[in-house]
């Protein structure tokens, strides 16, 4: 026979009856439901703004926008997207300029070099045909018509117009020292006239009696040079350098001498009629001055240089600048006047 339990009574009591909000004691008597009657569980608040719930304060700094058309690009992403591939593109052209500009220096010297063996080697070879034309060929005691002055004359020009001023003086040199110049016009082995010895460096040189009557002496540097008893007529000397130069008896008639030096020049019985002294630095000059000179030149400096084409600028014997009060010029005429 079961047992009969004494509190069943009350424990159907309390299932039967309904419960009662206020029946229900502290949370510690609350039945649990169960898991699929509780609902959801509440988020936490930092959740809860994704919800429509209360947000949590935040501080922000509003960012810079860039206005020109891009509204969701920074500046930054602006310099990032533009200046560092203009930067890169800038960087790369400078850096092909500057090996451009080496290659270009490069290549400069290359030709300099390549030139300056080439001048040497036509110098050299000059050297060897002349020195074998005057041993082997006879030119020293040739005849003035004989093939071998024609010769020689033609390979000295082709040489002259390849050399540069320091080997063009050189060559010439070298024609003065074998005596190959002449003493005189006509008299000369290889005659000079007419010849291309423009920046020529003939500093010093001994060219007594040389012949370069309508030479192009051009820019040449003739200072201290022995031209005496040198026949210059008709040859272009302007911008020469003919400072304390030996110019006695020297036959300058129609030469070009403007812009060229003559300070301190030995002019004395020099012939200067109708040459250019345009520009011309006369500045201390010597001339025949006790009497009549050869050619019917007479003795002052003055009367010496009216006889000139012109000296339109010219610097006088006493530094002054032609036309010139302290220093007049009798008789002399410029051209137009």
């Amino acid at each position: 026979m079961a047992r009969k339990d004494k509190h069943q009574p009350e424990l159907q009591l309390l299932i039967q009856a309904p419960l009662q909000p206020e029946s229900i004691g502290s949370p510690p008597f609350q039945l649990p439901l169960p898991a699929d009657s509780r609902g959801p569980e509440p988020l936490p608040e930092y959740q809860q703004f994704n919800q429509g719930g209360p947000t949590l304060p935040q501080q922000s700094q509003p960012k810079k926008r860039f206005c020109s058309g891009f509204s969701d690009k920074t500046v930054w992403d602006l310099l990032t997207v533009f200046l560092v591939p203009l930067m890169i593109g800038i960087g790369t052209i400078g850096v092909a300029m500057q090996q451009n500009r080496l290659s270009q220096s490069q290549f400069s010297s290359d030709q300099s070099i390549a030139l300056d063996q080439q001048r040497e080697a036509t110098l050299k070879t000059y050297m060897d045909d002349m020195t074998d034309l005057l041993i082997n060929r006879g030119l020293q005691t040739s005849k003035t018509d004989a093939e071998v002055r024609v010769v020689a004359r033609a390979k000295t020009l082709v040489a002259l117009r390849k050399l540069d001023g320091d080997r063009k003086g050189l060559l010439i040199q070298f024609l003065c020292d074998a005596n190959l110049t002449g003493n005189g016009p006509g008299d000369a082995i290889i005659s000079l006239q007419n010849t291309d010895l423009s920046g020529i460096h003939l500093e010093q040189a001994n060219l007594l009696k040389a012949d370069l009557s309508g030479a192009n002496l051009s820019g040449a540097d003739l200072r201290k040079a022995n031209l005496e008893n040198a026949n210059l007529f008709g040859a272009n000397l302007s911008g020469a350098d003919l400072s304390n130069a030996n110019l006695i008896n020297t036959n300058l008639i129609y030469a070009n001498l403007s812009g060229a030096n003559l300070m301190s020049a030995k002019l004395v019985n020099a012939y200067l009629n109708q040459a250019d002294l345009t520009n011309t630095n006369l500045r201390g000059i010597t001339v025949w001055i006790s009497g009549l000179s050869k050619g019917g030149t007479t003795g002052t400096v003055a009367e010496q240089l009216s006889r000139a084409y012109t000296l339109k600028g010219a610097t006088l014997p006493d530094g002054s600048a032609y036309p010139s009060q302290s220093y007049a010029i009798p008789n002399h005429k410029e051209p137009g006047s």
